[in-house]
């Protein structure tokens, strides 16, 4: 999709970044063998957070490129 990745594997806390532009994602390894998203394990929240200035762009690219997007993009608090 882009991205290039930084890998911090061998961190305390295993994850990795991923950057394109002016786009950063982090993802952390698991604890446990199979992932629960956040919504089901506490009610709320989300699994990732996609901070950038062309929101919708990124969105639209990323589903045409086949990313499952769970929850569209949404105005909130």
């Amino acid at each position: 999709m882009g991205f290039s990745a930084a890998s911090y594997l061998n961190a305390a806390e295993p994850h990795i970044c991923l950057y394109r532009d002016r786009t950063e994602i982090i993802l952390t390894k698991a604890n446990r063998e199979k992932v629960f998203p956040n919504r089901d394990c506490t009610g709320y929240g989300y699994d990732a957070y996609f901070i950038t200035d062309a929101q919708q762009e990124l969105q639209d690219e990323l589903a045409q490129k086949g990313a499952k997007i769970v929850r569209p993009l949404a105005k909130t608090d």
